[in-house]
Formats: structure tokens, C-alpha cells, sequence
């Protein structure tokens, strides 16, 4: 059995690249890793609202 301790660091953390680094794992796997968690209802994805930026007239 493989234990990576995602849970004690979601519970630290909700930053994508901060669990990475903790995992030793790769940023952009890592974040597809959570939006899987996050498909299977096992943790929730925050929300990052942007603002979008206005084009030139």
C-alpha cells in the first residue's frame, strides 16, 4: 500500500504548486490529480475568480 499523505496536506494547504512540492511530484500532474479528487467528489476545487482584462478600442 502507498500512502502520500494528501490528506494531512489539504489539510495545511489548498495550493496546487505547495502540494507539489510536498509530494515531490510533478506541479502539472499534481493539479490534475486534485481535479480528479475533486470529479469524484472526494475534496472541492476553489474557486479563482480573474478578472479579464479589457482589449483596446
Amino acid at each position: 500500500m502507498v500512502s502520500l499523505g494528501v490528506a494531512d496536506i489539504l489539510a495545511e494547504t489548498d495550493d496546487p504548486d505547495t502540494i507539489a512540492a510536498r509530494l515531490e511530484a510533478h506541479p502539472g500532474n499534481t493539479r490534475h490529480f486534485l481535479d480528479a479528487l475533486a470529479a469524484l467528489g472526494l475534496t472541492e476545487k476553489n474557486k479563482v475568480v480573474m478578472p479579464i482584462p479589457r482589449l483596446p478600442n
